[in-house]
């Protein structure tokens, strides 16, 4: 059973995924873009929602129904209370009549004396005060309990988005990983079908593969930046502590419409091994000594601009010992952009502009945390990031694509995917994760690292999960919708309109499977009869005449 909010939330979010796609553009604007562009991705009508709708609303009045009967217990403990506050003031005063004590217990009642006059009780009594405590506990919990639904339900819309928008992306790619991610299940990963499990928040399949590709899938990329990002401010908060300074530095190259992302690429990493890595030699050791630097953490990142095409670049998080003061940020900067700019010639690449070639900013005396989240936020923010100034992230190249049609989109964003290939998204230089006893790196996915509390809901064979779910776009979202909304009733409701038999191609996943449940009653010994059936069949044997052969 789920809560009203919840229903209500699903019921919308159903709507939503049912409603027809809008129809393609001929390759113009289409004037100022919508919000929630992968939200309009289901291109079809999907059958048996209207039952699903039923479902949920039923599931909705029963909620109420609970709602209803808990502000009847309240009132019940309210009184209860009251009786308390009555028997503590009895006790305190034998004498006071016990119609004055039920007038001072509660509030708003009559006097004892008749006059009419609401007797109101003084500041001091304890029953009052206890009300009024009771009271604001109450008003608390259902103000945390409303918050807690609210990012809930901003939470499923944005899984709703970013599984909506990885299904219109896996008919373009060109990534087998990808294609697979969130439809084939894990091979010999035991079970009989593909199984949905619920937490009391959200359902998720299991047993299914994962590409893992941050770069490309929307919804892996999430999950594994958010693990990323969290890392990265336990190191920046261990390292405040301890009193340590930071930088943040920008490393860009100059780039051309005619440079491919794989020419840039390359060029980016053989600069950064030559200027800073393992090419680097002695003289940078020296200078790491000299200012002081413990360690850094590389994030790449890239964007496309109409005007000079692709642009990759770095972003560079540096721990120091002690904080640099305004003279060392500018020394410093100086020598990061002479040894950047050699090597990036070196490397095959034009000679980058003193302006924007190495940017490095630092906080300001007392503003380390502050500027640590901001680092955090830059650095691992790419997902939700907007290109500025006429650049796109490859995300939004994507977007353009399925919402316009234009293949100059589709042919940036192939050429990203082969790009990035093998591209580490984010480098811990060597002994800085010990330096901050960072605890082992743990990027599991949600649906690998599903608590305990998620309990199984229902199965569905392979065969209904590829020619029925699989097959049409949004039916996956719109049975954890089902789920969601009204449990195991909600999703037999929509698989049957799907033209699914229950109890053949799906069945409740806390039961075995249906040929399994066959094998077992048909090995199962017959049941024990009863004493008086096993008498009854002994009288009927004896009465049989015996038959003597001729």
């Amino acid at each position: 059973m789920t809560s009203v909010t919840g229903g209500t939330t699903t019921r919308a979010t159903i709507a939503q995924t049912s409603a027809a796609a809008p129809p393609k553009s001929d390759g113009r604007a289409q004037g100022s873009r919508q919000p929630s562009l992968p939200l309009r991705l289901a291109s079809h009508e999907m059958p048996g929602l209207a039952a699903v709708r039923a479902a949920a609303a039923a599931a909705v009045a029963e909620a109420e129904k609970q709602a209803a009967w808990q502000l009847r217990v309240e009132h019940q403990n309210e009184r209860r209370e009251a009786h308390q506050a009555m028997r503590r003031l009895r006790k305190a005063d034998p004498t006071t009549p016990v119609a004055d004590v039920a007038a001072d217990a509660q509030p708003g009642t009559r006097g004892a004396s008749g006059s009419g006059e609401k007797v109101q009780p003084p500041q001091s009594q304890p029953g009052g005060k206890n009300q009024g405590q009771s009271r604001k506990k109450r008003e608390k919990g259902r103000t945390a309990r409303l918050a807690a639904d609210a990012q809930v339900k901003a939470a499923n819309e944005r899984r709703d988005e970013l599984d909506l928008f990885r299904e219109a992306l896996q008919q373009y790619t060109r990534s087998r990983g990808f294609q697979d991610c969130g439809r084939v299940p894990i091979p010999m990963s035991g079970g009989s079908g593909v199984t949905a499990t619920y937490d009391g928040k959200r359902a998720r399949w299991t047993r299914l593969q994962r590409c893992r590709k941050l770069h490309l899938c929307p919804t892996c990329g999430q999950e594994l930046r958010a693990a990323k990002r969290a890392r990265l401010e336990l190191g920046n908060s261990r390292w405040a502590e301890r009193g340590g300074g930071f930088a943040m530095g920008t490393f860009t190259l100059r780039h051309y419409r005619r440079h491919t992302l794989k020419q840039l690429k390359e060029i980016q990493h053989e600069a950064w091994r030559r200027a800073f890595g393992s090419k680097s030699g002695k003289n940078w050791r020296k200078i790491r000594a000299r200012f002081g630097i413990v360690g850094d953490v590389r994030v790449w990142e890239v964007t496309h601009g109409s005007s000079n095409g692709w642009h990759p670049h770095w972003h560079v998080q540096y721990f120091f010992d002690k904080p640099l003061t305004p003279a060392k940020l500018k020394e410093l900067e100086d020598v990061l952009y002479e040894r950047w700019s050699n090597a990036v010639t070196k490397a095959g690449g034009y000679l980058p502009s003193r302006k924007h070639g190495v940017n490095l900013i630092a906080p300001k005396p007392g503003d380390e945390a502050a500027f640590a989240q901001y680092m955090v936020k830059e650095m691992t923010g790419s997902a939700t990031k907007k290109g500025q100034k006429g650049h796109r992230t490859p995300h939004q190249v994507a977007q353009d694509w399925i919402e316009h049609q234009r293949k100059h989109d589709l042919a940036l964003w192939l050429e990203y995917e082969e790009g990035s290939y093998r591209v580490q998204y984010m480098r811990w230089s060597d002994g800085l994760q010990e330096l901050l006893e960072l605890p082992d790196e743990d990027e599991g996915l949600g649906e690998e690292r599903e608590g305990e509390e998620a309990h199984p809901v229902v199965t569905v064979s392979m065969t209904v999960w590829f020619n029925v779910i699989i097959c049409r776009r949004g039916r996956s979202l719109a049975l954890r919708h089902a789920i969601e909304a009204a449990g195991l009733e909600g999703a037999r409701i929509l698989l049957e309109e799907w033209g699914v038999r229950w109890g053949d191609g799906a069945w409740d996943a806390s039961l075995p499977p249906p040929w399994e449940l066959t094998e077992l009653l048909e090995a199962a010994p017959p049941p024990p009869r009863r004493v008086e059936d096993q008498a009854a069949a002994d009288h009927h044997q004896d009465e049989l005449p015996v038959m003597v052969g001729a």
